[in-house]
């Protein structure tokens, strides 16, 4: 990662078509799915039941002649945004990869090609991409950043794309960026002077959780079990946890989990609240287990912290498959 006098291009970009001259339109990464036909027949009205409309025009007497009905239809993609095909025409698209790919190989391969370039004033960097979304890190100044802005505008115009200003911005590592749902910041270690990029989930994405569990909660949801509701808030914390589980998530965890745990507390209070309320020794008694953990008809409330952090390491090209050829063992003798 970039150090403190690094800047980090980041460029989450959805590219959208550009209205070039002379070049052929492609469909932009972020454009919805939707298409259009029509159909042109020569054949006259005919009511559901089978008969001939009475407003069409009849068919000459003088002669008998039955015409083989001829349809054209022509269908046609209006634009593509969202599910899988925004992903599929992003990396059919973009041709980035190749063109910083072989940069990188030619220029900054090695650790002495790439002291060379500081030593010279220029800037080093990677590419680094998840479908129509990616980040450029660079160890060096901000004009550096800013020239590489360009050349990524100049490998997106053939294709008919450009970079979406909104989505496209140069910031320091100190100050920050998200990707993917990850704030990516560097910052000090409390209780020391040493400095660590941390991975974090999003304030949008903590919301989207918050938000999906005061759906499942909400009063009109009241018809169902308290177990029920459990087991369902369960599956959707363990999922979304599942994704953060690589970054430094722990605390965020815990305080998602204190969050939905009081949406549980009004919920079940609002719902077996009898012709008295509902006091909190009383639903302590009834519907936890341990301490004040929620529990009912053998349903436990478990939370995003019961998902174990595991940090991400980098590994390089170590990284095993299925398919990774292991040498034979060789056996020896005196």
């Amino acid at each position: 990662m970039p150090t403190s006098s690094s800047p980090t291009t980041s460029k989450a970009s959805s590219p959208s078509s550009a209205k070039t001259p002379g070049q052929p339109r492609f469909p932009s990464a972020s454009a919805s799915c939707g298409s259009s036909s029509r159909t042109f027949s020569s054949a006259p009205r005919r009511s559901p039941s089978g008969t001939v409309s009475p407003y069409a025009r009849a068919p000459p007497t003088t002669s008998i002649k039955i015409e083989t009905l001829r349809r054209v239809t022509h269908a046609r993609v209006t634009h593509c945004v969202g599910g899988v095909v925004s992903p599929l025409l992003a990396n059919i698209t973009l041709a980035l990869d190749e063109h910083f790919d072989q940069l990188w190989r030619q220029e900054m391969a090695n650790d002495k090609q790439r002291r060379q370039r500081r030593n010279k004033g220029l800037g080093n960097w990677r590419l680094v991409r998840y479908c129509d979304d990616f980040v450029l890190m660079v160890f060096g100044e901000r004009h550096h950043a800013e020239a590489l802005r360009g050349e990524v505008s100049a490998v997106l115009a053939p294709l008919g794309l450009r970079l979406a200003p909104e989505k496209t911005q140069v910031v320091q590592l100190d100050e920050g960026f998200t990707f993917l749902g990850f704030d990516i910041r560097r910052m000090r270690k409390p209780g020391t002077s040493k400095h660590y990029v941390y991975t974090k989930p999003s304030k949008k994405a903590v919301q989207s959780i918050k938000d999906k569990v005061k759906a499942k909660t909400y009063r009109s949801t009241r018809y169902q079990d308290l177990g029920e509701l459990i087991a369902d808030v369960n599956r959707s914390l363990v999922g979304w946890a599942n994704y953060f589980r690589h970054g430094v998530s722990k605390a965020t965890f815990s305080a998602v989990d204190s969050f939905v745990w009081g949406r549980l507390m009004r919920w079940t209070r609002a719902k077996y609240a009898g012709k008295t309320r509902l006091s909190m020794k009383e639903l302590r008694r009834r519907f936890c287990d341990q301490g004040w953990r929620f529990a009912y008809n053998g349903v436990v409330f478990t939370g995003a912290a019961s998902v174990e952090v595991t940090r991400y390491r980098y590994r390089g090209r170590n990284i095993p498959t299925p398919w990774t050829a292991r040498p034979a063992a060789v056996v020896t003798g005196s």
